[in-house]
């Protein structure tokens, strides 16, 4: 998946036009952004639309509340409905990751795992977080992470890069998805485009959004642009020219088996996205 939507648990109109958004997944958050006297109503609403409305082409996946909160095992019972992929684990730390796989395994519920890191402590232990084969991926949270370590969010700049960094190679080292942080600032659609495309050049997979007007962008982002499959059409004819040859010259630069894997890496991504 590219793009990941965040739709309040608490929002019925959104909710309820999940599917228009164009994002490869949505996210129902029953956690930040939904206040405690409101998250029974918040449930209610999801298992609603997921019992009679939910669509067929996107994945859905819910934020749960913490495991060490009184609201997780009520958050915890939506994945009893068929159509939800998975649940994102806020606040991800290999320790609780251990008690959401047991939760999945106690109740046998056959879903994945997005482990939200936002915290100097699961960022150290990313790596292990995701060589769990419960996790399907790894989500970088900005806020929560700056906020540990007094930092402002959009004066971050570098400040940022080594935690991110550390979830994509982790995410990378262990085949799993590396899905960057949303950016919240509506206003400053530059520097949203910005932090979009260094995610890309960083080796995230996609990125997570909390507002249907970042989709496109990111979903354009994250595919093959025109250049690259060119690119990548040329190294691979050039290839089969080749066939016994280690390394050949192709317009002066010299190519080898990674560039032609990169290649065929791109064309195969651009032709899953047709």
């Amino acid at each position: 998946n590219k793009s990941y939507l965040f739709i309040s648990g608490n929002k019925p109109a959104n909710i309820q036009n999940a599917d228009i958004f164009d994002a490869d997944a949505v996210i129902f958050d029953v956690e930040d952004a939904v206040a405690p006297e409101e998250k029974d109503a918040a449930r209610q609403l999801i298992r609603q639309y997921l019992s009679d409305l939910y669509p067929k082409d996107i994945h859905v996946y819910v934020r749960i509340n913490g495991v060490d909160s009184v609201w997780f095992d009520n958050d915890f019972a939506l994945l009893g409905k068929p159509s939800i992929s998975g649940i994102v684990l806020p606040k991800a730390t290999e320790a609780n990751i251990t008690a959401c796989e047991r939760k999945l395994n106690t109740t046998k519920k056959d879903r994945g795992v997005i482990a939200l890191i936002e915290s100097p402590r699961g960022i150290t232990e990313a790596p292990g977080i995701a060589a769990r084969s419960v996790v399907k991926g790894l989500m970088f949270g900005a806020e929560d992470y700056s906020l540990v370590m007094n930092i402002d969010r959009h004066q971050a700049d570098t400040a940022l890069n080594h935690a991110r960094n550390t979830v994509a190679i982790s995410a990378k080292a262990y085949g799993k998805e590396a899905i960057d942080t949303p950016y919240p600032d509506m206003r400053d659609q530059t520097r949203f485009e910005e932090e979009t495309k260094a995610a890309r050049r960083m080796g995230f997979t996609g990125k997570a959004c909390i507002h249907p007007s970042h989709v496109a962008f990111i979903n354009r982002t994250f595919m093959p642009s025109d250049d690259e499959i060119v690119w990548a059409e040329k190294i691979i004819a050039a290839a089969e020219k080749h066939p016994n040859e280690g390394v050949f010259a192709l317009d002066g630069k010299m190519i080898d088996e990674p560039i032609i894997a990169h290649a065929k890496a791109i064309l195969a991504e651009a032709n899953q996205d047709e």
